[in-house]
């Protein structure tokens, strides 16, 4: 996390103990004021985790592996209608059948699909795009 979430939390904090002490919601006779400070930091620093953790920015390298298998599925589907060529695959789940027509069929990079289908990342969409795979070649070496 960069330096400003947390210089961001810790004015947070101090800003929620000033207000807390300023409206008289703290009773400082009764109360060890750093086990109440830390619960405020932990609380501040729970909430922004809850807040930012649908994005975690991670750098995908240009996803090699969509263009590392983009090159074979393309020999294999040659001459072959798509849509007919899954049908014809009992082996595939539909999901798999979904990933396969996103990428070969629309041109969607894998983070699209991610996006798309709800996934967390793309890097799950890329190995569920590779068992499919596994699963064509597998069936079209049998046919």
């Amino acid at each position: 996390m960069p330096q400003t979430y947390w210089e961001d939390m810790a004015q947070e904090a101090v800003l929620k103990t000033i207000v807390a002490l300023a409206q008289g919601k703290v009773d400082m006779p009764r109360l060890d004021f750093d086990a109440w400070f830390h619960t405020v930091v932990q609380r501040v620093a729970i909430n922004w985790w809850r807040l930012n953790r649908a994005y975690v920015p991670l750098e995908e390298a240009d996803e090699p592996e969509d263009t590392q298998s983009n090159y074979e599925p393309a020999q294999i589907l040659a001459g072959q209608d798509l849509q007919a060529l899954l049908d014809k695959t009992p082996e595939l789940e539909s999901y798999e059948r979904t990933i396969l027509i996103l990428t070969y069929a629309y041109g969607c990079l894998s983070r699209e699909i991610a996006e798309i289908l709800g996934e967390r990342s793309a890097a799950t969409v890329r190995a569920r795009h590779a068992r499919a795979l596994k699963k064509l070649r597998t069936h079209l070496r049998r046919a």
